[in-house]
């Protein structure tokens, strides 16, 4: 239920910081990091035992740092809004 929530907030930040963005391949690769976020997530939520196996976690953190990437490489250049690179990366 939280992961759904996340995904929800996550999806109305990033649809309000693009809105003004038409380029297809913006939202492809913005779907495409949120994909890598939440199937980071699954397996997260999944992984059996504490802490998680060596495998889980590689795989984990590769997924973690590869919808990062996808993410920022998919950006408008120049940007149109502080947000649209992500709650967490945003700053001033």
């Amino acid at each position: 239920m939280t992961m759904a929530l996340f995904f929800c907030g996550y999806l109305v930040v990033m649809s309000c910081a693009n809105a003004g963005t038409t380029d297809f391949w913006t939202w492809v690769g913005a779907l495409i990091g949120v994909g890598f976020f939440m199937v980071a997530a699954g397996l997260i939520l999944g992984a059996p035992g504490d802490p998680m196996p060596m495998r889980t976690t590689l795989v984990v953190a590769t997924l973690a740092i590869a919808g990062v990437a996808v993410s920022l490489f998919s950006l408008p250049s120049p940007l149109t809004h502080v947000m649209q690179t992500g709650p967490s990366i945003a700053h001033r």
